[in-house]
């Protein structure tokens, strides 16, 4: 096909071309996000001057341009480590009927005079019955592709094409071995990052199997806190104390950092602090909670149904009420975020405890 009558047509079709990158990028995103992925999706329809130069490339010959070019439409998909690009990898091939023979593992492709764009790319289409539905009409049999690279390997890719550098022969000699060594930190950087997220989730299990079998005796840490909310019959006993007698909805995740932060303010060195804290609030703690809501809503001239408590909001509360007597309300405040200072004042109340 002549190339000026192919640049026509693509012309009248991007349209749907972006449509489609656009779809695909917001079912990825959604996908993603159900599964607990962090990822950063974009998306773009090829240009009309980017498809022109393309296909009038030397050396480069398309029967039908609008069938060989395999991203008219482009999605990307940035992850945080190199597990997290399997596990896309396993959705998309779930989710989407994938081209074999022109997908491609970019690091499989790496000559050794070739500095490093490892990315995974997948040319894919719809797969029924999602191809069948309404709102994908006109997109069912169009191709797209999709990008699939860690934070640093697109930091590399956004590198390497600013300098326009392919191959070691486009490098000036002197500045070669800098590059290479760039490169190859990064790529190390990768591979010991996915090294400790595999660590860190081993840790989280090993927590979770102590904490289940009755030893508390854990370093307190972001971690550990997670890992004791999600077993604790203390902090389940408490959340559904909350739905229960304040009408709260308890859920997501609040700053466990700063819950954190408080505990190391307070002395509290390990989980078994912790629950220790959470047993000992019983019998004053629901009268605390009782009151400080009561307060909350009329304060806020709110009611339950438009209030939602964290999962780890009673960690940060009982912590707080357990050690009234350690804050001032400015600090409270000041150092940790907590603008309702009135808190210290209900606490003491419910403790039986003098007011300033």
């Amino acid at each position: 096909m002549d190339a000026a009558e192919s640049v026509k047509r693509y012309e009248a079709e991007r349209p749907q071309y972006e449509r489609l990158a656009t779809k695909v990028r917001q079912l990825l995103t959604e996908i993603l996000s159900d599964a607990g992925i962090r990822a950063e999706c974009e998306s773009r329809g090829k240009g009309i001057e980017s498809f022109r130069a393309k296909i009038t490339r030397p050396g480069k010959e398309y029967k039908d341009p609008l069938s060989d070019v395999t991203d008219l439409a482009g999605v990307r998909v940035i992850v945080q480590s190199l597990a997290d690009v399997e596990r896309v990898a396993e959705m998309i091939s779930s989710e989407f009927e994938i081209d074999v023979n022109r997908s491609t593992n970019k690091a499989a492709q790496l000559d050794p005079d070739r500095f490093g764009y490892l990315s995974q790319h997948f040319i894919v289409r719809l797969k029924a019955p999602r191809s069948q539905l309404s709102e994908w009409r006109g997109l069912e049999n169009r191709w797209a592709e999709i990008q699939v690279r860690t934070a640093l390997q697109h930091a590399w890719s956004v590198i390497q094409h600013s300098l326009d550098y392919k191959s070691t022969i486009d490098v000036p000699r002197k500045l070669r071995r800098k590059l290479f060594r760039v490169s190859a930190l990064l790529e190390l950087a990768d591979e010991e990052l996915d090294h400790l997220s595999r660590e860190i989730i081993g840790t989280i299990r090993e927590y979770k199997e102590k904490l289940q079998t009755g030893n508390a005796r854990i370093e307190l840490n972001v971690d550990s806190l997670r890992a004791y909310v999600q077993t604790s019959p203390e902090v389940a006993y408490w959340n559904q104390y909350l739905r229960e007698n304040t009408k709260q909805r308890v859920e997501t995740w609040g700053d466990l950092s700063r819950d954190v932060r408080l505990a190391q303010f307070l002395g509290l060195k390990t989980i078994d602090d912790i629950d220790s804290m959470f047993r000992t609030a019983r019998g004053w703690g629901e009268d605390f909670f009782r009151r400080f809501y009561a307060v909350f809503y009329e304060r806020h001239n709110t009611s339950p149904d438009r209030v939602t408590t964290v999962v780890n909001g009673v960690v940060t509360m009982l912590m707080i009420a357990s050690h009234a007597e350690a804050f001032t309300s400015e600090g409270l405040e000041r150092d940790f975020g907590f603008g309702t200072a009135y808190i210290l004042d209900i606490a003491r109340t419910a403790r039986g405890l003098p007011t300033p």
